[in-house]
């Protein structure tokens, strides 16, 4: 089953009268428990996929459809109904408030969740390895420890799919371990990730991965 299809996605920037193409024409799907490495230089586009995906930005041109819905060009009320509902994201912009301990973050997302029965936030702050760290600001977290922070955050809602830049940025072996085994984990709950990465162990625990080079998929 199809969660996400994106079909000939197009994103341009302008910096004064240069124009940037973040993406080139991208086609691309996630299936039911499928795990996606998506890997590349930076600037290759990999971030504004996500985005777009996730319904956080609009493409310039193309679709994404997400459980055979529209998400482009939809209001904006819209695409936040539906990624509550079914999309977990931690994207380069934080999804942490910075005034609120990490468990506080974690219950509020949960308090904006249309999940009925979701996992405990207690719980869900331990799986990511910051059980001792519960009641600390985003501040006092090293670059490691608010990425695993935003990932509990983004598994609040119990979504059906995961959006993730670089989750395992920033920490040691035993961690990342710990990391990739919980989206393992998770796919064989019939959730379906990607996760943006340069990291060679990301790529080896996914099931497929996408290359991108400036703008473009170079090969699935």
């Amino acid at each position: 089953m199809l969660l996400l299809e994106a079909q000939e996605l197009y994103r341009f920037f302008h910096n004064d009268d240069e124009e940037v193409k973040a993406l080139r024409g991208v086609t691309f799907t996630l299936a039911q428990g499928e795990f996606v490495a998506l890997m590349g230089p930076s600037g290759s586009g990999k971030s504004t996929l996500l985005a777009c995906l996730a319904g956080l930005d609009e493409p310039d041109g193309g679709m994404v459809h997400l459980l055979s819905l529209p998400v482009s060009r939809r209001p904006e009320a819209e695409k936040t109904k539906l990624r509550a509902a079914h999309i977990g994201a931690l994207l380069q912009k934080t999804n942490l408030i910075s005034h609120l301990n990490v468990l506080e973050n974690v219950q509020l997302a949960q308090k904006m969740s249309v999940t009925q029965s979701p996992v405990p936030a207690e719980e869900l702050v331990s799986r990511v390895g910051l059980k001792q760290r519960a009641e600390s600001l985003p501040a006092a977290l090293s670059g490691g420890e608010r990425a695993r922070a935003g990932l509990a955050v983004a598994l609040a809602n119990r979504p059906r799919i995961l959006l993730l830049d670089e989750p395992t940025g920033e920490v040691d072996a035993a961690t990342e371990a710990s990391i990739l085994a919980l989206l393992s984990g998770l796919t064989a709950e019939g959730v379906g990730i990607v996760v943006a990465t340069h990291n060679p162990a990301v790529a080896n625990a996914a099931k497929r991965v996408v290359k991108m080079r400036d703008g473009k998929v170079l090969d699935v």
